[in-house]
């Protein structure tokens, strides 16, 4: 049987976030909050639901839901240029940003894959760009 995971607490910015590592892979998730005692009531009580889960072997169902191979906007487990701004939005493990920085992330995307589309055309994947391609 696998270790259970103990997780560690810690201020990213202002906010809290907790991290644990499981069967080889690092979660990460912001606890919304930037009181540190009320931080750490939901770091225990997340802990012990992560626990209880693993030992129900329901870990996968509640906890990992953003697995890149189960996401919608992939295909065969690649990420297509046209869908990676709504996978980064939807990822529990990105930043805290504020409105208008996600705005200019977002027109920043959007000029890359149109600029993908005129300049590699056959390039449908994230996968697929490569070192020199994002170097342009």
């Amino acid at each position: 049987m696998n270790r259970l995971p103990n997780g560690t607490m810690y201020r990213r910015g202002r906010r809290f976030w907790y991290q644990y590592k499981y069967q080889k892979r690092k979660y990460a998730y912001s606890l919304k909050t930037t009181n540190e005692i009320q931080a750490a009531k939901e770091f225990e009580h997340r802990m012990t639901c992560i626990r209880a889960a693993i030992m129900e072997d329901t870990f996968y169902e509640k906890f990992d839901h953003d697995r890149l191979t189960e996401s919608p906007a992939l295909s065969g487990g690649r990420l297509k240029l046209a869908d990676m701004w709504k996978v980064y939005l939807n990822c529990s493990t990105r930043p805290a940003s504020g409105a208008s920085t996600l705005k200019q992330y977002e027109y920043q995307v959007n000029d890359f894959t149109e600029w993908m589309k005129t300049a590699h055309p056959k390039v449908q994947y994230l996968s697929q760009v490569t070192q020199a391609m994002a170097g342009q």
